[in-house]
């Protein structure tokens, strides 16, 4: 018994059936995780070393090379990129994507472990901190909030936002962690006064020896007793600054002096290299992060409520300030919901579509009912199979909403043209269901079949779509179910009611069926002339689809389509060396600029380095501007409007650019920067590298749609070299430690120790007071003291010379390299590319010094090349399963030939629309392979089971296409019209799911119209074909089952 018949005879455990699949995809509805992006482990791990004091090259010397040079040998490693700085060193490692993370992630740390034995005892100490760990976009902050106050000020926010606030968020279910950024920390400062200090006879490196041995606990071991045993330690920790003050010093003939007979001891700030504002209001930046399975919005709206409840009860003043500046939610929230609401038009205009054609409104019911149980039922597979609620999962229920009635549509209208010659209502459904079943299951399996090898690859592209073609399969799967179950049972149950609307006798509904009539009495009469010059159609309408393909050059190329936000970012960048108040007017003038546009929020701005998620940077010659758009406004028509009155300031030394704001969490290449473009000039010598770079630089200037082109790494940096005469040094009594401890207190001051205050330890900074370093002289100048001598200068034991020294040095693949990177707007990045290639042909570049290209186009043309392979792919397996469905070679081969109008209808729109051809378009085309065959599928299938019946061949060709071009109609412009809001991109965040709109819309649209030609004739010349083969080799003709 077939499963159709079952449900018709069973209408009870039917309906049963369809409430369990609506309740159980309520209740998954309820438990989806909702996110942006799908749950993604990118295949990368980063590693921070941190080796205080240590200058870049010694970084990299000491540190990088020996650390890479292990690294490299870890499985699956495909690029390993690190950046040198001075204290730090930073390692990126991106593997291949068939690689398990989580043990590339335990052979880096055992690589690593490995390195560091091979360093030397006094290094090994100073990476005792390193961390490492895998690239998560659950890392991502979901949410930034600017604190400010008008009576707290200075460290007093800071330690506030510690002490108060962040404990406070931390209880919020599902945090996994509130952190704060840009304040001014706490500090107490040891004041030397240098004369008293000299006059008491002490030095500088002693006091800061007494200092740091004087503030510990140390354990003194067990002390065992006769019943008991005791542990024991000798306290010495500094409980408050008092004690500080008090601190003995012994002098060299024998007094006891206190530190404050010679120094103040102060509680100040620390000294601030790093300002931030949020629409003028110096502020602080508080960032959270969820944990790795917990529901953004669920999360942002606890943080919410929790911070409302802190301000009503007080807990958070009146005066303090927290204005969201990044919010994530809200982002998901405009997505998800344009993305329902194409999905909810769509569904609108696909059942539209079905009253007209059928003008009743039980069977539109019967139909319109699909959409809703497939749906739900999909949300529910989704569950089980961990995905979350997000835009690509999503996508591919919107894409699906007008394909879910297609198998329904097939079923109801079969059925209906049985019950419209007056046969029983239930032995119509079941007659007529048997008829359509094989070409519902045919027609779904080729969906699934044309999917299957998306599943088998791995990539970028992969990981974001994977949810979207899996989402989309179990829709497929969920239509055909309610297409055998739920449409026959209902059709033939509630076509037995006598009552009846009347709908169909209204004019418009009477119109659309006398026009229908129309369009299949005319068909009819067409195909038959049309049959008799079969190969004359065949020719011009393969020529159409041949036209078609030469517009592939003309079109664009990009991986993944830009989204808009509705955020901008300024970037700021001066020569290194300059001073940090320059930075901040600048930046402030900007600010203020940027606040004033009535297009603009929210303007957060920071001065002295960068702050980005949970890092931060400090460097007192960048400054970055993040500006919120107001709803409604357009990024890339602001960017527009922006870049030239960007152009038009005038600050020396001063780079600004302007360039859209990546989502946070997309990753599309093996590189650490977020821009769209970037060259790489790999060498050895530093000064040669930039060299080039800079002249990269010159000559990319002016390529249309290529913006802010520049050098990502910071120039040398200007720098006073202290070099020691050790012979002079060693002859005084001082070591190396002893000079660099007095430079390093006269500059900036010395951290000596920590004082613990409940739960925060503060830094005690001992400087001398009254110093300030301007030139080589000043440091040549600075006193030492040598124990038992009077004190010298520096200028004795050392000489100061001016050079520049390497801010940071960047390296991939164990190679020095600077990057060159920009921003592509208006343009595809295949035409920006070509343009690059012909700027730089004539470059002429040393030996041994290369210019690499960007990952962003080489990963395009990785993923196309193995995009196209999968279409190719995708259309080999529905011609085998159609080949097995129908035990034939000959009808998959007539119904495979829908395929190449619809590759040509599918580059006119892209053609037509402007898009560019990329990984999202050769996903959509992978979808239409599957989609398209599914109108000749119930053609030939129903042309077959005629000629089972007796018919001869012309004949049965010219009524089966007749009787089939309804529902052939219905289907297409059910999904045609569902796709209509989704190929528009309604809505932010459409603009990812926006070309497999326009590609299956398109490339539906024009094989649906070939096809009602090209198929018939097709099959007709093959048919004859056969015969005459068969004829030839002397076999009789071919017998058909009338059961077929």
């Amino acid at each position: 018994m077939s499963l159709s018949r079952l449900c018709i005879s069973r209408p009870v455990g039917t309906i049963m059936g369809v409430v369990c699949a609506l309740v159980l995809g309520l209740f998954a509805l309820t438990r989806l995780p909702v996110d942006f992006l799908p749950r993604i482990i990118y295949p990368r791990i980063f590693i921070g070393i941190d080796f205080e004091g240590a200058d870049a090259k010694v970084v990299e010397e000491q540190v990088t090379k020996v650390v890479e040079r292990e690294l490299a040998t870890t499985q699956g490693l495909v690029r390993i990129i690190s950046r040198s700085r001075e204290g730090a060193a930073r390692i990126w490692m991106f593997f291949d994507f068939k690689r398990n993370i989580d043990l590339a992630l335990q052979d880096a740390i055992q690589k690593f472990n490995v390195a560091r034995r091979n360093l030397p005892d006094e290094i090994q100490a100073e990476l005792q901190n390193t961390r490492i760990f895998k690239s998560d976009p659950a890392q991502v902050p979901i949410i930034e909030f600017a604190l400010s106050s008008k009576t707290l000020r200075g460290p007093k926010l800071q330690t506030w936002a510690r002490k108060v606030l962040i404990p406070q968020l931390m209880i919020v279910p599902g945090i996994a962690s509130v952190e704060a950024f840009g304040g001014q920390g706490e500090e107490i400062q040891v004041l030397v006064d240098f004369l008293r200090m000299q006059g008491l006879g002490l030095n500088l490196p002693a006091v800061l020896r007494r200092i740091r041995s004087e503030n510990m606990d140390m354990s003194a071991g067990r002390v065992k007793t006769a019943d008991r045993e005791y542990s024991s330690r000798t306290a010495g920790k500094l409980r408050n600054k008092e004690e500080l003050r008090n601190l003995i010093f012994p002098t060299q003939d024998g007094r006891l002096v206190s530190l404050r007979d010679f120094a103040k001891v102060e509680e100040r700030g620390r000294e601030r290299r790093i300002f931030v504002w949020l629409n003028g209001e110096e502020s602080i930046k508080v960032v959270a992060l969820k944990q790795p399975d917990s529901n953004t919005i669920t999360v942002v709206d606890g943080l919410k409520a929790r911070m409302n409840f802190l301000q009503r009860y007080g807990i958070i003043p009146k005066d303090i300030s927290l204005i969201p500046i990044s919010d994530q939610s809200f982002f998901i929230r405009s997505s998800i919901r344009n993305v329902l609401a194409s999905a909810f038009v769509g569904g609108l205009l696909a059942v539209t579509v079905v009253i007209l054609f059928l003008g009743s409104l039980r069977r539109t019911f019967i139909i319109g009912l699909a959409i809703p149980v497939a749906s739900i039922f999909t949300f529910f597979l989704m569950w089980m199979g961990g995905f979350t609620f997000n835009i690509f999962s999503l996508g591919g229920v919107a894409l699906g909403v007008g394909m879910l009635v297609d198998n329904a549509i097939v079923m109801l209208e079969n059925i209906s043209r049985h019950q419209d010659k007056g046969e029983n209502p239930v032995e119509s459904a079941v007659a007529a269901a048997k008829e359509v079943e094989s070409a519902m299951v045919a027609s779904t399996m080729t969906n699934v079949a044309a999917v299957l090898p998306f599943l088998l690859v791995s990539g970028y592209v992969a990981l974001l779509f994977r949810e979207l073609i899996v989402t989309i399969t179990f829709a497929f799967l969920c239509s055909l179910f309610v297409g055998l179950t739920v449409v026959p049972m209902l059709s033939a149950r509630m076509l037995q009611l006598p009552m009846t609307s009347g709908i169909g006798r209204f004019p418009l509904f009477r119109f659309s069926g006398w026009l229908v009539e129309r369009a299949s009495a005319a068909y009819r009469f067409i195909l038959g002339p049309a049959l008799r010059v079969g190969w004359l159609v065949i020719v011009l309408a393969l020529g159409l689809c041949s036209s078609a393909y030469f517009l592939i050059d003309q079109l664009g190329n990009e991986l993944i389509p830009q989204v808009d936000d509705g955020r901008v970012t300024v970037g700021i960048r001066f020569s290194p060396g300059g001073k940090l108040e320059y930075t901040k007017k600048v930046t402030l003038r900007i600010h203020d600029m940027l606040l004033a546009d009535p297009e603009v929020d929210k303007v957060f701005a920071t001065a002295g380095g960068m702050l980005y998620g949970r890092n931060f940077s400090a460097s007192a010659s960048r400054a970055r501007i993040a500006v919120n758009l107001k709803q409604g406004v357009g990024v890339f028509d602001y960017l527009k409007k922006l870049r030239p009155r960007l152009a038009r300031l005038e600050y020396p030394d001063a780079r600004i650019f302007a360039y859209k704001s990546r989502v946070r969490g997309l990753r599309t290449s093996n590189n650490r920067h977020n821009r769209s473009f970037s060259l790489g000039v790999r060498g050895e010598d530093l000064t040669v590298i930039n060299r080039l770079a800079e002249e990269l630089v010159d000559r990319l200037q002016g390529i249309p749609g290529l913006n802010n082109v520049q050098v990502n790494e910071d120039r040398p940096r200007p720098e006073f070299r202290v070099e020691i005469n050790r012979q002079r040094a060693a002859e005084l009594g001082l070591s190396v430690e002893d000079v660099g401890d007095t430079v390093s207190t006269a500059i900036d001051g010395s951290v000596a120790t920590y004082l613990n205050r409940l739960d925060r330890r503060v830094p005690v900074r001992v400087k001398l007071a009254d110093t300030e370093i301007r030139s080589e002289q000043d440091l040549e100048n600075l006193p030492l003291f040598p124990p038992g001598r009077e004190p010298t200068r520096l200028g004795h034991v050392a000489r100061v010379r001016y050079g520049t020294g390497s801010s940071t040095i960047a390296r991939m693949d164990q190679y020095r390299i600077v990057q060159v990177t920009g921003d592509i707007q208006d343009r595809s990045i295949g035409e920006v590319g070509q343009d690059v290639r012909a700027r730089i042909a004539g470059m002429e570049i040393p030996r041994g010094y290369f210019i690499l290209p960007g990952d962003d186009e080489e990963n395009l043309r990785k993923s196309n090349r193995e995009l196209l392979i999968l279409a190719l792919l995708s259309i080999f397996l529905v011609y085998v399963v159609m080949a097995i469905q129908y035990d034939s070679l000959v009808n998959p081969f007539v119904i495979i030939f829908a395929v190449p109008p619809a590759l040509s209808g599918a580059l006119f729109g892209l053609y037509l629309t402007g898009t560019p051809f990329g990984s999202t378009v050769l996903i959509g085309v992978i979808l239409l392979v599957g989609i398209v065959v599914n109108n000749s599928i119930v053609m030939v299938d129903y042309i077959e089971r005629l000629r089972g019946e007796g018919m001869e061949l012309r004949e049965a060709i010219i009524a089966g296409a007749s009787v089939r071009l309804r529902p052939i109609l219905m289907t297409t412009l059910t999904t045609v019209f569902a796709l209509i809001p989704l190929a528009l991109g309604w809505g932010q965040g459409s603009e990812m799911l926006q070309p497999l709109g326009i590609v299956v819309l398109s490339g539906l649209s024009l094989s649906t119209l070939l096809t009602l030609f090209l198929v018939p004739c097709i099959y007709y010349l093959a048919q004859k074909g056969v015969a005459r083969l068969r004829s030839w080799v002397g076999l009789a003709p071919r017998e058909f089952s009338p059961s077929r």
